[in-house]
């Protein structure tokens, strides 16, 4: 029903709400993908929306959903691996709000999903822009542990080449 209102009239007085309520369904009966990204029509249509903040939690919320284990549905199962779900997310929520309530962890934990994927280069990338964008914040500390960490499993691949294994121990 919430469908039927927002998709024939978007700009409606009730639109938002409609898309509010279409988005805490899907989140009611499990199927988090689906509400993660009602929530982010629902950012992307109506930015000024009052809820802002609650959107983000959410999503943020559903983020680690994926990254716990959460496995994405398809045909009514959960069969789907989630980590590159969770990736998407938290990268969303970075992207909505940089520098809200969950804008520094958001992009802390993109660093671990792709830890947790064994993409170290990336996550050394994540971790880097982390340190970039919060130096002061409170993942800053762990986040130049973990660049160090990524770098010690990247010098393990390489055989020949010490760039990485004398980045790392720098």
């Amino acid at each position: 029903e919430y469908a039927k209102i927002t998709k024939p009239f978007p700009p409606a007085d009730y639109a938002p709400n409609g898309q509010m309520g279409l988005a805490e369904s899907y989140e009611g009966m499990g199927e988090y993908y689906k509400a993660f990204q009602a929530y982010q029509k629902l950012l992307d249509t109506y930015p000024s929306y009052a809820e802002t903040d609650t959107i983000i939690e959410r999503q943020y919320r559903i983020g680690n959903l994926f990254f716990e284990g959460q496995k994405r549905k398809f045909l009514g199962f959960e069969i789907l691996p989630s980590g590159d779900q969770a990736i998407e997310i938290f990268k969303k929520v970075v992207d909505n709000a940089p520098y809200g309530s969950y804008g520094e962890a958001a992009q802390y934990k993109t660093g671990e999903c792709y830890t947790k994927l064994g993409k170290h280069v990336e996550a050394k990338e994540v971790f880097e822009s982390a340190i970039r964008q919060y130096p002061d914040g409170e993942y800053a500390d762990i986040a130049r542990f973990q660049t160090a960490l990524c770098t010690v499993k990247e010098s393990k691949k390489s055989a020949y080449d010490q760039q990485a294994t004398d980045q790392a121990i720098a």
